[in-house]
This record gives C-alpha cells, sequence and structure tokens, in this order.
C-alpha cells in the first residue's frame, strides 16, 4: 500500500520517480495501482467524489476500461508540508477494454498529493482526473 522513494531525492525527482511507477502501471493494468492508494484516499474522476483506490478501480472497470496509453505527459511538484508533496500532470490519454476495444484520445489533467508514511516510503493520500 505505498510507493518507496529512493533516499536523498528531492521533491521534483520523488514526483518523477512516482509517475514513471504510476503510469507503468496503468499501462499493464489499472488493477495493478491499488497498492499505491492509501484506502481511505480521497479520488475525484469527473467530478464525482470516491473514497479509496478500490472504489476507483470500480469506477474504471464499470466504464470499461482495463489499462491506459499515454502521450504527452508532462508534470510539476510542489511540496505541500513537510510530510506531503502534490503533483499536476498533463497530457493525452486513452483507454483500453477489457476486450481490447480501443477509446478515443483525449487530453486530461490528473492531481496526486502524496502522503510520506515514513522514511522513503510514500501513498496517494487524494486524487483528481479529468479529461480537459
Amino acid at each position: 500500500m505505498q510507493y518507496v522513494i529512493p533516499n536523498q531525492l528531492t521533491y521534483g525527482q520523488i514526483g518523477e520517480e512516482f509517475c514513471k511507477c504510476y503510469y507503468s502501471k496503468t499501462i499493464n493494468g489499472i488493477n495493478t495501482i491499488i497498492d499505491l492508494f492509501h484506502p481511505g484516499a480521497l479520488c475525484t474522476v469527473e467530478g464525482e467524489e470516491l473514497v479509496g483506490g478500490y472504489n476507483l478501480l470500480l469506477k474504471l472497470a464499470n466504464l470499461g476500461i482495463s489499462r491506459f496509453e499515454y502521450n504527452n505527459v508532462s508534470g510539476i511538484t510542489q511540496p505541500v508540508s513537510n510530510s506531503e508533496i502534490v503533483i499536476t500532470v498533463n497530457g493525452t490519454l486513452r483507454g483500453i477494454g477489457y476486450w481490447g476495444q480501443v477509446y478515443q484520445w483525449v487530453k486530461f489533467n490528473e492531481v496526486f498529493i502524496l502522503e510520506n508514511i515514513g522514511g522513503s516510503r510514500f501513498i496517494v493520500k487524494n486524487y483528481m482526473i479529468r479529461s480537459v
């Protein structure tokens, strides 16, 4: 239930390493990201509020999405407090369905608030995504 970051990284490097992990997981299947989210994480998908990574996965599964593909992804990271950082990511994505159906490319904006849960371990505390 966490993402382990190598010690001694800057906030920007933490954000970059987290994004590499997160996006490589969603390319392989949305079910692989559950361990990155706190069970009580507040997640907002296109304005709909959900609690926990499990409900986020259910929402995506109900939309028929099994994994994502990405293009032109870029992000910025900023500290929120001594134990939290915010990551904002923009790019284009498309969903791939369970039976191979391919959805249209859309621009997206995604926000993560990561909480340090000790040492170099981080977990997603809050999450938002919307198409733009």
